[in-house]
Parts: C-alpha cells; sequence; structure tokens
C-alpha cells in the first residue's frame, strides 16, 4: 500500500469515528457547551465539512453545497455558538460530511501529483509552503484531533 493509500485509509477511519462518536448523541444535546467545551458536536461537524470543502478547493474540486457563510462560522478561528439554527442536523451534518470526504479522496487520488508541490492561495501560504503539506495535515491529523475534542465532549455530558 503506498503512503497516499494509507493516508487515505486513515482520513476514511477518521470519519467513520467520528460518525460513531455522534451517533448516540441525542439532536438536542448537539449545540451543548459544558463546563467550558465550546466545541459542540454541531460545530465539529459543520467545522470537519467545512475543512473538506476547503481541501477539496484547494485541488480545484469546489463543493456545491458550500455557502458564503460556512468559513466565517466554521473555518479556523471561528466560534462555536449555542444557537441551533446556524447548523444543520445531525443527520444532514453527518451526510454533508461524507460526501466531502468522498469528494476530497477523489480528489486526492486523481490530482496530488499535479498540485501537492504548488504554493497554497494566501492567506494559507503562511500556514505551510505547499498545497500538499496542508492537504496531508488536514487528512491525517485534523478529524483526529476534533474526535479528541468531541470524547471529552461526550464526558462532560455523559453521552
Amino acid at each position: 500500500m503506498s503512503n497516499l493509500e494509507l493516508i487515505l485509509d486513515l482520513y476514511s477511519a477518521s470519519l467513520n469515528d467520528v460518525v460513531e462518536a455522534v451517533a448516540p448523541i441525542p439532536e438536542s444535546a448537539m449545540i451543548l457547551q459544558p463546563a467550558g467545551l465550546v466545541n459542540h458536536p454541531a460545530w465539529t461537524l459543520s467545522h470537519l465539512a467545512n475543512a473538506a470543502a476547503f481541501m477539496a478547493s484547494l485541488l480545484d474540486e469546489p463543493c456545491a453545497d458550500v455557502g458564503e457563510h460556512d468559513m466565517a462560522h466554521y473555518g479556523p478561528g471561528s466560534q462555536p455558538v449555542a444557537d441551533p439554527s446556524l447548523y444543520a442536523s445531525k443527520s444532514e451534518l453527518i451526510e454533508r460530511l461524507t460526501r466531502r470526504h468522498q469528494v476530497v479522496d477523489s480528489a486526492v487520488r486523481a490530482k496530488h501529483g499535479d498540485y501537492f508541490d504548488r504554493i497554497p492561495p494566501k492567506p494559507f501560504d503562511n500556514f505551510a509552503p505547499t498545497i500538499g503539506r496542508i492537504v496531508i495535515y488536514l487528512l491525517a491529523a485534523h478529524e483526529s484531533y476534533h474526535l479528541g475534542q468531541l470524547m471529552d465532549w461526550k464526558r462532560a455530558t455523559r453521552q
């Protein structure tokens, strides 16, 4: 198995872990922010779906269902809020994240050779020197990081 296959397999496994973690959470609890844990499940799923859409856009495979407000509400530095009107339902969020995972997987497989050495667009060129470095980080580490936060949230809420 190639390194790329291993990384994409890890990305797929992280999706399964996230979906499994949120499965038992009732819809009414998706925006709770207990004991100072502000990254609630609705924001986490929205944020991860936004990150997938961002990866796809770096590879010139934009996701049709991305709104203009997505980066502001769910992107880096965004603040989770306990307002259910800012988030889709749990099932919609899982479906969106799953669909965007599929777009990213296909785009990475098809375009990594042409895109990974390119300089990322501003302001992301300050984060990493290449598109590949950003994509590999998001594929291999980003979702697992937020899965850990989600598991802390579940312990705090006894979900």
